[in-house]
């Protein structure tokens, strides 16, 4: 069961460059922040394989969401825009979308 979660940048995200609509758990993002304005992610890009990552939040309504995604090969400083109850949008173009 999903349910809607607090905190800047917080929730279930679907990254549209790893989901697969097969069930799997494939291209999921679970953010949580804790302390205030630091970041825990957990994911999965095939759905197997689970890593985890550090960010913080910034800015004006901490809407800047900065992840080091270097444990899994991507630039540790990776700053994102979170529109709160919508999407986080990268740099690369990618644009996670909120489910939870």
């Amino acid at each position: 069961i999903l349910a809607r979660a607090t905190g800047h940048g917080a929730g279930v995200w679907r990254d549209p460059h790893h989901y697969r609509s097969d069930s799997s758990l494939a291209g999921l993002r679970f953010v949580s922040e804790s302390p205030p304005h630091e970041l825990n992610i957990v994911g999965t890009d095939d759905g197997t394989s689970w890593w985890a990552l550090k960010g913080r939040c910034s800015g004006l309504g901490m809407r800047n969401i900065t992840i080091d995604f270097s444990p899994k090969g991507g630039p540790s400083d990776a700053t994102g825009r979170w529109a709160p109850g919508e999407t986080i949008t990268w740099p690369d173009g990618n644009m996670w979308a909120l489910l939870a």
